[in-house]
């Protein structure tokens, strides 16, 4: 039996996706016949507590700034972030048996990917084992300003060192098209499309729409943040609500890494009236999904350049499970609603007018956006999620 060690560091609060996705990782591993365990941060919290093959060993905070130098303060953190990583592998190396195990890191930064090189450079070749890399994030390319960034730099300085302590061995994978072609760049060498790993698919709740008759809800969760476009939601309300009274607004209201939301848009959004429902805090995995299923729409009305290739674990589970979704223009959820892989909107801008226009669209094409939704969703369910990405991964020679 292969062991399988999934080792995330990112994994420390509740709130994000880390969590629920390492958590049904293991699971899927486990069920295609690895014996799987997850090494998350020391100070974790939240739904791997208690979870018999969690352990708790990281000490570095992946992606957290130490430094305040405008001129360098990105590569000082680098530098002290690797180091610190460095230190915890070698100590994860020295409590178990690596023969014949795989080591998946489903969420490499760069933050992290020096100190991986240098402790694969350390182990030598008769120390090989196994490895899997998912490169989920922001590679760091702007093709719209054609400007080189500090991480994309740094991505490749790591792919540069990885190259030199183990050649081509380890698998790299990533998550949308654009990224495999940025990070196939910085690695110098073939990325992997990996099939999407939705936590969605472990999900046994029912994926009917919900009826006609009833208002129409529209669901947003996640961070409660700028980049998420939470602080567009009250007059997004206020402009869908004056041409659609049965409009339903269900938000989450949840921390955005560390970041509260900010007050003024929550009481503002609580003056609304029974037009929104606030979800307060982080949801559990089961609750999560649910909120999306009973919902006629999920509104995404994101800002951050970064969403040009990436996507949103958000829409990729509402895609997943069936549900029409509110997108950004220019972003890679946008590409996907125009190639009809997904059901949707794309707003015609990123301000609030744009997505309670696109809203306000799509409530007059309620029907065939749901039967769109359910007909795409039973393709991505056949290519994608969490128990063929688990399986991908064990083939890994």
């Amino acid at each position: 039996m292969t062991t399988t060690f999934v080792l995330d560091p990112c994994a420390w609060t509740p709130s994000g996706h880390h969590q629920q996705f390492d958590l049904a990782l293991v699971e899927e591993l486990a069920r295609a016949g690895s014996d799987a365990w997850l090494y998350v941060h020391r100070e974790v919290t939240g739904a791997s507590l208690g979870h018999p093959a969690t352990v708790r060993h990281f000490s570095v905070f992946p992606g957290k700034p130490l430094s305040e130098d405008e001129l360098v303060g990105d590569l000082e953190t680098y530098l002290a972030q690797n180091r610190e990583f460095l230190g915890d592998l070698r100590r994860f190396a020295s409590d178990v048996d690596l023969t014949d195990s795989l080591l998946v890191f489903p969420n490499m930064l760069h933050h992290m990917l020096f100190g991986l090189a240098e402790w694969l450079e350390e182990r030598g070749s008769a120390n090989k084992v196994r490895l899997a890399l998912l490169f989920p994030s922001f590679s760091g390319y702007d093709d719209t300003s054609g400007s080189i960034s500090w991480i994309f730099a740094l991505y490749r300085h790591g792919f540069n060192a990885l190259r030199r302590a183990v050649g081509d061995t380890p698998a790299l994978f990533a998550l949308m098209e654009k990224q495999v072609a940025e990070y196939s760049f910085l690695a110098g060498r073939p990325v992997e499309l990996a099939p999407y790993p939705t936590p969605a698919s472990l999900w046994q709740g029912s994926l009917q729409p919900r009826a006609a008759s009833h208002g129409y809800r529209i669901v947003f969760l996640g961070g409660a943040g700028g980049r998420k476009g939470f602080d567009l939601l009250p007059e997004i309300v206020a402009r869908t609500v004056a041409v659609r009274p049965d409009a339903e607004f269900v938000i989450q209201v949840n921390v955005e890494g560390l970041n509260a939301p900010a007050p003024d848009v929550v009481e503002a959004l609580r003056r609304a009236g029974r037009a929104v429902r606030l979800v307060s805090g982080y949801v559990d995995q089961d609750t999560f999904f649910r909120l999306i299923v009973e919902s006629d729409l999920v509104l995404l009305p994101y800002q951050g350049g970064m969403y040009r290739s990436v996507t949103s674990a958000l829409f990729e589970d509402a895609v997943y499970l069936g549900r029409p979704c509110i997108v950004p223009p220019e972003t890679s959820m946008a590409t996907s609603v125009v190639a009809g892989q997904a059901a949707g909107r794309v707003a015609p801008g990123s301000t609030a007018a744009d997505f309670a226009a696109a809203l306000i669209e799509a409530s007059s094409d309620r029907e065939r956006l749901a039967a769109a939704a359910a007909t795409v969703a039973a393709a991505r369910r056949a290519t994608s999620g969490m128990d063929r990405f688990a399986r991908r991964l064990l083939k890994i020679g």
